[in-house]
């Protein structure tokens, strides 16, 4: 069942699009005061703000702006009655790798919302878009940098995922994202939503 639309869908430049978990204010507000020490410590780097940390779920990219409808319908039918979604966030991981990082995340795993993540990337390939058919890769990225962190700064990361310990929530619905750069980096606006119920 789709839950709604936001005020940006209607005619104009193409947006763009991906569909996301969006995480619980109070786990990202716990995250973001915690990881402080890091951020003071840590080589300079992109952290992600609190009120942006999401679980990406699919990317479209560039699309045009009249298709927010149809894409919310898209994913409702083969959303509609999963019931809520367990997720517990655990250890740390980095991209493309450790070795040679270039993006910092806390991990972790959702079994249903795998499960989501494959049913609208199959209905959005059904709609002419090149998502990935492949397993759901869990990530809450925290940090972005350039320059790769030494292996030091790396072990401190992990360390200090392992102190969070697991975080668990659930959440019973997916949201349609718009992502804008500005000056203080990339802002998300809810589009819509679509019920897991």
């Amino acid at each position: 069942m789709r839950i709604g639309t936001g005020k940006t869908a209607g005619r104009g430049p193409d947006l763009r699009l991906f569909f996301a978990f969006e995480v619980p204010v109070p786990i990202r507000k716990a995250i973001a005061k915690k990881r402080q020490p890091l951020i003071a410590a840590f080589p300079k780097s992109r952290w992600v703000r609190p009120e942006s940390q999401h679980l990406t779920v699919a990317f479209l990219g560039e699309t045009a702006r009249e298709r927010v409808d149809e894409l919310l319908e898209s994913v409702s039918g083969p959303l509609e009655g999963l019931g809520r979604a367990e997720f517990s966030l655990h250890g740390a991981g980095f991209f493309p790798s450790s070795r040679h990082p270039k993006n910092a995340w806390i991990g972790g795993e959702s079994e249903l919302g795998a499960e989501v993540a494959s049913r609208v990337n199959a209905a959005l390939r059904g709609r002419g878009f090149d998502t990935p058919d492949k397993s759901w890769k869990l990530h809450l990225t925290q940090a972005r940098f350039s320059k790769p962190w030494p292996p030091e700064v790396i072990r401190a990361f992990a360390e200090w995922v392992e102190e969070l310990g697991a975080m668990v929530f659930d959440l019973d619905e997916v949201v349609l994202f718009a992502s804008s750069l500005g000056p203080g980096g990339a802002r998300y606006d809810s589009l819509g939503k679509v019920s897991l119920s």
